[in-house]
């Protein structure tokens, strides 16, 4: 079943997603973080590697790795807001030597958003005023 979602929802789901994977991922490394293998399983037809990311007093997060590329198929975690999450990242492209999803599959509960990525610039030059304080 597919139902729409609101803007609204999708903000808050890809805000929630932001903060709780970027978290997670940064603090991977820190001594009382737990990583699990969980082993093989398959997800959206490609096989991976399952392995589940724990830090204190969070819920953690499963990431699916693709067995062949190492790329990261899918992230399912527990939304404070919107409840279960699992995220299919597809379409990946090499953009200056990093290999970028282009789509992601959002499913929360019954409903299902598809965000398409439709450029990616890796360190872009900007003007050097791009982070100067706006004038008062």
């Amino acid at each position: 079943v597919t139902t729409e979602m609101s803007a609204a929802e999708v903000e808050d789901v890809l805000g929630s997603l932001r903060a709780d994977v970027t978290v997670l991922l940064r603090n991977a490394l820190e001594p009382d973080a737990v990583l699990a293998y969980l082993g093989e399983s398959e997800v959206a037809g490609r096989g991976t590697y399952a392995v589940r990311v724990s830090l204190p007093g969070s819920s953690g997060m499963t990431l699916h790795i693709d067995e062949e590329t190492g790329d990261a198929v899918a992230v399912q975690y527990q939304s404070a807001s919107a409840g279960p999450v699992l995220v299919v990242e597809s379409d990946y492209r090499e953009v200056n030597g990093l290999r970028i999803a282009h789509t992601s599959q959002i499913v929360v509960g019954s409903s299902v958003t598809v965000a398409t990525l439709e450029e990616a610039l890796i360190n872009p030059e900007l003007p050097a005023d791009a982070f100067a304080p706006p004038p008062r």
